[in-house]
């Protein structure tokens, strides 16, 4: 791809001399994917799609860009919009739109302070300001309700001893969804009766504000089988294996010859003659007639499965 500044990308070069919105964008975006990272170099969220504004404005001059263009884009994400490398756009609720329209508001921000853009531009973008529930076209979302303790007692038999811990941990301590996938036996301080938990990242790190989270006995009872696994504690290769280990001990048709002779590793030769020997089926500590092990030290995965949050923006 061509610099920003390169004249052969007339994308990115205005006729006058002022930079384009494009170049911009490309600008800003080179800048967010060093700055908007944790410290063990995960990509944030706030690396955010801006495919609507170039795709309206992406030739204009940044000197040309102010707020009856802001509001264009704003309506381009409340209607939704066909794009023509992305295809179709679907609209945004209310409370997105919002969060779309502040982010490109700070794009120009960024942009004067590295003397790109006017900071006459970026005030006239802040007039602009956001949608109010009742007083537009965009859709509104229902609010995120707790759940109920009876939904939860009544689903927790249904899911596997890790999500299930999983369910429990949060229910019991409040922690946000990032912070119970990404515990670590290390991270925790076990020396008194209520156990401290200060994850290493956190959504508010960059800011240096510690997090300490109290984990007091149901949370304890809730992580004590898992305490011995090195690195993450819940791990998805280990609530599969759990899966598989109870789907063999509750079978009740006959295992055929060909599915005995398979060494049930993803990726291995699985065409072997039905005389191969078997490979033993694990064993049951707790000799309960389900087969679900009790000890979780299974197998520990040879590298983290954490949630990348690579989700796609419009």
């Amino acid at each position: 791809m061509p610099s920003p500044a390169d004249p052969a990308n007339p994308a990115t070069v205005a006729p006058s001399g002022p930079i384009t919105v494009t170049a911009l964008i490309l600008k800003f975006l080179e800048h967010a994917g060093t700055y908007y990272r944790r410290p063990d170099e995960m990509q944030t969220t706030e690396v955010t799609e801006l495919r609507p504004t170039r795709h309206l404005f992406g030739h204009l001059p940044v000197t040309e860009f102010g707020p009856k263009c802001l509001r264009a884009v704003r309506s381009l994400t409340v209607d939704g919009y066909l794009h023509p490398d992305y295809g179709l756009r679907g609209d945004l609720s209310r409370g997105v739109v919002n969060q779309r329209v502040g982010r490109i508001v700070r794009v120009f921000k960024w942009g004067v302070s590295e003397e790109l853009v006017p900071a006459t531009v970026h005030r006239a973008l802040t007039t602009v300001t956001g949608l109010k529930a009742g007083r537009t076209e965009a859709r509104e979302t229902e609010p995120v309700e707790p759940v109920a303790w009876e939904i939860v007692e009544k689903t927790l038999p249904k899911l596997n001893p890790v999500v299930r811990a999983m369910v429990l941990l949060q229910w019991h301590t409040g922690m946000r969804p990032g912070e119970v996938c990404s515990i670590r036996a290390d991270e925790i301080d076990r020396t008194a009766a209520v156990w401290i938990y200060r994850p290493t990242y956190h959504k508010l790190a960059y800011r240096g504000k510690p997090r300490v989270i109290a984990i007091g006995k149901q949370g304890q009872d809730a992580l004590a089988p898992f305490m011995d696994r090195p690195g993450y504690l819940f791990s998805p290769v280990l609530a599969v294996e759990l899966m598989q280990a109870e789907k063999r001990a509750n079978r009740k048709s006959k295992v055929q010859p060909s599915q005995r002779s398979r060494n049930g590793s993803r990726g291995s030769d699985t065409r072997r003659s039905s005389t191969t020997e078997p490979s033993p089926e694990p064993a049951n500590p707790s000799g309960s007639s389900r087969g679900t092990p009790t000890n979780y030290g299974i197998r520990s995965p040879p590298v983290s499965t954490r949630d990348s949050d690579s989700k796609r923006h419009r």
